[in-house]
């Protein structure tokens, strides 16, 4: 068994899989210092993938972790939690949210043969886009990665429960009001 590196600047967590797997979260900035874009990089062995989007709402992460990773042929699942502090500028809502947390969850399929990956995040708190995470922290941390993932949240005028079923990963994130 090789063993899965949960990478922020340096090592923070282990896991097994069947590959050797590093996953990091990193906040690029400009010349300025201010945060403009944020990179996730899978690494397995020698295959590498990174997905960059410019996002108005996460900055500088906090904790990321590594919820459950399969593999499937030549397919790796991942499903990831991460979570940063809210991306604030002076411009922006009147210092709202300065204190802010911003909470994800990331669905990675990713075709190693293509060096190919189809990415799903879910905000499941967030100040910035007013979801409030209606279940425990602890369910997160405490799961059994054996039973179905319930995260409950509140979102707008609606609750939504989104649902993760380790019987079914190659499924990922589902999603039901």
């Amino acid at each position: 068994m090789k063993k899965i590196f949960l990478l922020l600047s340096c090592c923070l967590g282990l896991s097994s899989l069947n590959a050797q797997l590093r996953f990091s979260l990193l906040t690029q900035r400009d010349a300025n210092k201010k945060a403009k874009a944020n990179v996730v990089t899978l690494v397995d062995g020698k295959d590498k993938i990174d997905y960059t989007w410019n996002d108005t709402t996460m900055r500088d992460p906090e904790t990321t972790k590594i919820l459950f990773e399969a593999q499937k042929g030549d397919t790796l699942y991942a499903f990831l939690y991460v979570a940063t502090f809210s991306k604030v500028t002076t411009t922006s809502i009147n210092g709202k949210c300065v204190a802010g947390k911003e909470k994800r969850l990331f669905f990675v399929k990713w075709d190693r043969t293509n060096n190919q990956a189809k990415w799903k995040n879910k905000s499941i708190e967030s100040c910035l886009l007013n979801v409030t995470l209606m279940s425990k922290e602890e369910e997160l941390n405490d799961w059994d990665k054996q039973s179905p993932l319930v995260i409950k949240t509140h979102k707008a005028n609606a609750f939504v429960d989104l649902t993760f079923d380790p019987a079914k990963f190659w499924e990922g994130i589902k999603s039901e009001q």
